[in-house]
């Protein structure tokens, strides 16, 4: 293992996904640190260091941390064993900028796929793999880095389920009328197991293109709810149903029964590895309008049992 590493600064400018994507990395660098300090933008990366435990949270976009741009290290940077930036793009100037404040300190973690054909690993296996690396430890598996993953979590009482029809990519995002569809083949199978419509903030700024999913008569819509609220939500939902987005990786974080629809999108990179998230992909790459509703009620009613909660 690396030697003399007590205090460390983890730095992630990532959005909610991203963070959930690099959790189990980030996770295993704090529990082998005496003090963690994580910088990353806004309500998610607040949230998201709560969830790791991580004492300090400093918000990256801050004007204590923009003065390292100028060569100025703000008090919490002074005196680190290291810093772990997780970055696109590992060969950017920013990069090249830090590594010349921080030299050897500086342990860089790349959040894109590898480049080159053969190897399609999971986003979160790759970067769990590359810190376990840097810190010359055996890492094991990444469940261990998870609290929810060693079991799968609190399930919901089956009283309602979750979804989230949109993403911050609109090629991401199954058509709303099929969602709509969806839901009301659901009503018949589920009858007493309420549908929950969450809209983010992406999804408040095209608000109509959701109509005919939110107009549909004993549809809850969850609006502005903040991400603790939305957790709060996730954790007593009987199964949710998604796109490649922040609250899906989220559902899965909590061991939720996940249905997750990828398009554009590798799924074997970007989608949760867990035995509990079940993804539904068109045959042509790219095209997730050509997925039916019967092909995701067809995997809900192999995996979920209409007549009773869950055993």
């Amino acid at each position: 293992m690396m030697e003399g590493i007590g205090r460390c600064a983890i730095w992630h400018d990532g959005a909610l996904g991203d963070l959930l994507i690099s959790y189990p990395s980030m996770s295993l660098i704090s529990s082998l640190m005496e003090e963690s300090i994580l910088l990353a933008r806004g309500e998610a990366g607040r949230f998201v260091g709560g969830l790791l435990g991580i004492g300090r949270f400093v918000p990256s976009d801050s004007s204590a941390v923009a003065g390292v741009y100028g060569g100025e290290l703000p008090p919490f940077f002074r005196g680190l064993d290291a810093l772990f930036l997780f970055s696109r793009r590992p060969d950017s100037d920013h990069v090249a900028h830090l590594r010349t404040l921080f030299a050897t300190k500086l342990k860089v973690i790349s959040t894109s796929p590898p480049r080159g054909k053969g190897w399609c690993p999971s986003l979160y296996e790759y970067q769990f793999l590359q810190v376990g690396k840097l810190l010359g430890v055996d890492a094991g598996g990444i469940a261990s880095h998870i609290p929810r993953l060693a079991g799968k979590g609190e399930r919901g009482p089956g009283q309602y389920y979750v979804v989230h029809p949109g993403s911050g990519g609109r090629s991401k995002c199954w058509p709303p009328e099929r969602f709509s569809a969806t839901i009301e083949r659901l009503r018949e199978i589920f009858p007493d197991t309420r549908p929950k419509v969450v809209l983010g903030p992406c999804e408040e700024e095209r608000f109509q293109d959701f109509m005919p999913l939110i107009s549909l008569d004993g549809v809850e819509v969850v609006r502005r709810s903040g991400l603790h609220g939305l957790y709060e939500l996730l954790k007593g939902a009987r199964f949710y149903i998604g796109n490649d987005s922040g609250v899906s990786h989220l559902a899965a974080f909590l061991g939720i029964e996940s249905f997750l629809l990828f398009g554009p999108t590798d799924p074997r990179v970007w989608a949760p590895p867990f035995p509990w998230v079940h993804v539904i992909a068109p045959k042509r790459m790219g095209a997730i309008e050509e997925i039916r509703e019967d092909a995701v009620v067809e995997v809900i009613l192999k995996t979920i049992s209409s007549g009773e909660a869950y055993p």
